[in-house]
């Protein structure tokens, strides 16, 4: 099920590197997939390894019954994300870090909101290290990237059952 993801995709920052995204993130991207309009979005962290340029997405957090869940709004407040995130961090004796984010919207063919880029700009601030950013669609992946302040980069993807 989706071999280009699971074997990598083209980075966003145009450097030659890949994104490689574990079986079961694909997995709980594919469940989490918005199919009726009024199904709430679903969102949450990316983590994994930086194996040097390439980004190795091994595990995501979901949403949680704290979270604000709206049509066309998703919103972190569970204190679960960065908890999970600091577990696995611990855990990896500091190899398992925080890429980005990723939430789901409505669209087949999925792009960022004003709001989208507005959040992900105040994240990269306060990191300030290259971040992945992903809006899971009903049939494709929008897949992101920041690593400055003077572009946002991107690459977009099909899935596939």
């Amino acid at each position: 099920m989706w071999e280009k993801y699971y074997f990598g995709i083209d980075g966003p920052f145009n450097n030659g590197g890949k994104i490689i995204f574990s079986k079961s993130v694909l997995r709980l991207f594919y469940h989490h997939r918005q199919l009726e309009n009024t199904d709430t979005e679903s969102g949450g962290v990316l983590l994994g390894y930086y194996r040097g340029k390439h980004f190795d997405v091994k595990f995501i957090s979901q949403p949680q019954e704290e979270d604000s869940q709206l049509p066309l709004l998703f919103e972190r407040n569970s204190a679960y994300h960065c908890e999970l995130a600091l577990k696995l961090w611990k855990k990896s004796k500091g190899k398992v870090f925080y890429l980005g984010e990723w939430h789901t919207h409505y669209q087949d063919s999925p792009q960022p909101s004003m709001l989208d880029i507005n959040e992900w700009l105040k994240i990269w601030r306060i990191v300030q290290r290259p971040l992945l950013f992903v809006i899971v669609g009903i049939q494709s992946i929008w897949v992101g990237g920041i690593k400055d302040l003077t572009k946002i980069h991107t690459n977009y993807s099909f899935l596939s059952q």
